[in-house]
C-alpha cells in the first residue's frame, strides 16, 4: 500500500470511528501504522476495515487489520477436526503402502502434521483415541505457528531473523526507535 492509499485508509478509519479522538492523533502514530500495514494490498486492507466496521463497535488494532487481511487473502484454515477427518479418509483410501498418495490428498496443514507424526505410525496405531489427541496437539501447534507467520510483515520477519538489529527496526519504525 502506498502512502496515498494509506492516507485514504486512515481517513476511512477515522470516519468510521469519529468518537475515538485518540485514533491516529499524531503524524508519528500515522507513520507507525503505515509502516506496520504498508506490505498489505490497499484493496485487501480496505475490505478488512469494511468487514471490521460492519461487525465491531470499536476501532481495530493493527493486529486486527492484519488478521482480517490474512483471512481474506488465504481463507480460513481448517480446524483440527477437519484435518483428522482428512487423515481417516486417506487411511481408508490409500492405506499403509501409499504414503505419497495419502499425503498428496491432504491440505498443507494436515500433511505437515501427518509428516511429523509419521504416516506408518498413524496407519498401524491401535489406539485411535490417543492418536486423535496427539494429532490435535501437533496440528494446533503447527496451526498457531502458521497463523503467526502469516500475520507478520516481511520487514518484521527480517528484523526478527536478524536478531532485531538496528536497520531492521528502522525499517519498521523509521526514526522512532
Amino acid at each position: 500500500m502506498t502512502k496515498v492509499e494509506f492516507a485514504e485508509f486512515a481517513a476511512a478509519l477515522k470516519s468510521l470511528y469519529p468518537r475515538e479522538d485518540k485514533l491516529l492523533p499524531t503524524p508519528q502514530s500515522m507513520e507507525v501504522w503505515y509502516r506496520q500495514l504498508a506490505d498489505l494490498p490497499a484493496q485487501t486492507a480496505a475490505l478488512a476495515l469494511s468487514k471490521w466496521a460492519s461487525t465491531e463497535r470499536w476501532s481495530p488494532s493493527i493486529a486486527d487489520i492484519r488478521a482480517l487481511c490474512t483471512t481474506i487473502t488465504d481463507g480460513r484454515l481448517p480446524d483440527w477436526t477437519e484435518g483428522w477427518a482428512e487423515v481417516l479418509r486417506a487411511v481408508s483410501r490409500f492405506g499403509y503402502m501409499n504414503e505419497a498418495g495419502a499425503l498428496e490428498s491432504m491440505t498443507e496443514l494436515t500433511r505437515t502434521t501427518v509428516e511429523r507424526m509419521g504416516w506408518k505410525e498413524i496407519c498401524l496405531s491401535d489406539n485411535t483415541d490417543v492418536l486423535r489427541a496427539q494429532f490435535q496437539r501437533v496440528y494446533e501447534t503447527i496451526e498457531r505457528r502458521s497463523k503467526e507467520d502469516r500475520l507478520l510483515s516481511p520487514d518484521l520477519k527480517r528484523a526478527l531473523s536478524s536478531g532485531g538489529n538496528e536497520n531492521g527496526l528502522k525499517r519498521l519504525f523509521g526514526g522512532l526507535t
